[in-house]
């Protein structure tokens, strides 16, 4: 632990101080879907979910507070059996036991270990260890089947706190009180930067539409099934895709320097993907992080020296909620260290924990090296930007009560200070990387307006998600969540994004 972790600990007790063991009663207060029930066995009530064929996700449904437990690693255990549950095409479907909660616009779904997830096994223990983001809101028990048939039956569903919080996620070179980053005039004699993030794949008729806009930067993606669960495990297989990815990396590159328009170079995916539970599996496999390394030394020398790259975006949206022997901090120390070796002064982008939302940055540390830029990404409330996205309902409407909260540009102001205390703190240059909302949310024009508004306000280099890479996002396309159509005209959000880039200048 080190010394930020260590105060932590001492003026809030974070280690000392565990929410007593909860054991979630199995009675009625749990939601029976289709083919659940409760059973009387040995005395005891059970739990059961049993189908004759496979299904979408059929869960018993039971909703619990999960205030006291954030910013602490907590182990959700259950007692369970299944029997001739069937094997599920993915890996994070069969066995249902869950935890589902949100933190911003982000879902988590703490799920049960692999060898709990098809067969037939007596009665055993399954244990799921998770650290809650402190801004952790509507977390429910799910328990069931997906995508599978059998049956699975749980007699006992507990809450362990294990009264360590989240922080211990740090970054073993933490610099220490008192340390102020430095930056360079590659950094510091750059206009304001303003752009989007970039389509799956390089059009030359996409950038000169960009150039027209007016924006100034480009997030661009290398892109692998990012968040998918077990991707990415192939190693020969992500290196020849990352060098044909380079090779239309570098037209990308050579296309903006003409066009004026500074490339953020980002790692949309690591070597290895993410596990079950969504987190960086490179984090726990050390082959996994050693090609990390490598797939960054590939990338600069590909790209070294050539005068539209603004920064190396070290990992797109990272999470970590379980304890390894390298963070999700650490990693990215090491890479940026790597970088270094072959572009001394090259800015490099960081990003925070739990797929870098604003939140996280209570427990965000400082690298003890020059031009390092910290990202963040604004999708909150995630119940309005991702309405009908990750089967979320649609109708929410901003400015508005939203989840109990009035959401308008002060709110989105005050969630960002976290972020805010940061940059003040440790005189830190701050990147919003992402920020948007579904195109059929009502009110998306003004919330991206008031983001923006509140980037400007803060000084803050942006770019909006996307530009041309999906309709969900998009500003050019109209219409609700199943009719996708090219407007014929100029939307109200692109209006918002245009107006927004007419106070650029040419990157360089």
């Amino acid at each position: 632990m080190n010394w930020k972790n260590v105060l932590i600990a001492m003026l809030f007790g974070v280690a000392a101080f565990a929410v007593p063991d909860l054991e979630i009663p199995i009675d009625k207060e749990w939601g029976l879907p289709q083919g659940g029930r409760l059973e009387r066995q040995d005395g005891k009530n059970v739990l059961v979910v049993e189908l004759e064929k496979p299904a979408g996700k059929i869960t018993a449904i039971r909703e619990f507070d999960i205030t006291p437990y954030r910013g602490h690693i907590v182990e959700f255990q259950y007692e369970a059996k299944a029997t001739d549950v069937s094997e599920p095409k993915q890996s994070y479907n069969g066995v249902k036991l869950m935890v589902h909660f949100y933190s911003g616009a982000m879902e988590f779904w703490p799920n049960r270990p692999n060898d709990f997830r098809q067969g037939t096994y007596d009665w055993k223990l399954a244990k799921v260890n998770c650290a809650i983001p402190k801004d952790a809101e509507n977390a429910s028990f799910q328990i069931g089947l997906q995508e599978s048939k059998g049956k699975i039956e749980v007699r006992k569903v507990r809450i362990v706190d294990k009264g360590e919080g989240s922080t211990l996620f740090g970054l073993k070179n933490s610099p220490g009180p008192g340390f102020k980053a430095q930056y360079t005039s590659r950094v510091t004699a750059l206009p304001r930067l303003r752009g989007a993030m970039s389509p799956n794949s390089y059009k030359p008729e996409d950038m000169e539409e960009f150039a027209r806009w007016g924006a100034n930067l480009l997030r661009w993606q290398i892109k692998n099934q990012w968040n998918t669960p077990g991707a990415c495990r192939d190693l020969p297989e992500w290196y020849a895709w990352l060098d044909k990815k380079l090779d239309e990396t570098v037209k990308v590159l050579d296309h903006c320097h003409k066009l004026g328009i500074k490339v953020c170079v980002d790692l949309h995916g690591a070597p290895g993907a993410r596990d079950n539970n969504r987190n960086l599996y490179m984090l726990y496999d050390k082959k996994y992080a050693d090609a990390y390394i490598e797939t960054w030394k590939r990338i600069v020398n590909r790209c070294k020296g050539h005068p539209a790259v603004w920064a190396y975006d070290l990992i797109n949206e990272p999470q970590q909620n379980v304890l390894a022997d390298e963070s999700y901090l650490d990693i990215q120390y090491r890479a940026a260290v790597a970088i270094r070796e072959i572009e001394p002064e090259i800015p490099i982008v960081v990003a925070s924990n739990y797929y870098n939302g604003p939140g996280s940055y209570r427990e965000m540390e400082p690298f003890p090296l020059v031009n390092i830029i910290y990202q963040v990404h604004m999708y909150a409330p995630g119940a309005f930007t991702h309405q009908g996205v990750h089967g979320r309902s649609v109708g929410t409407v901003y400015p508005g009560r939203i989840e109990k909260v009035e959401w308008n540009r002060e709110q989105i102001k005050a969630t960002l200070q976290y972020v805010r205390e940061f940059e003040k703190l440790y005189g830190a240059r701050i990147y919003l990387g992402e920020f948007s909302a579904a195109r059929w949310a009502k009110g998306a024009a003004q919330y991206i307006a008031d983001v923006i508004s509140v980037a400007e306000e803060f000084n803050w280099d942006w770019t909006f998600h996307a530009y041309r890479e999906s309709p969900v996002w998009s500003v050019e396309f109209v219409g609700d969540r199943e009719h996708p159509a090219k407007a014929t005209e100029d939307t109200d959000r692109k209006k918002v994004l245009l107006e927004a880039y007419k106070k650029n200048e040419r990157a360089f």
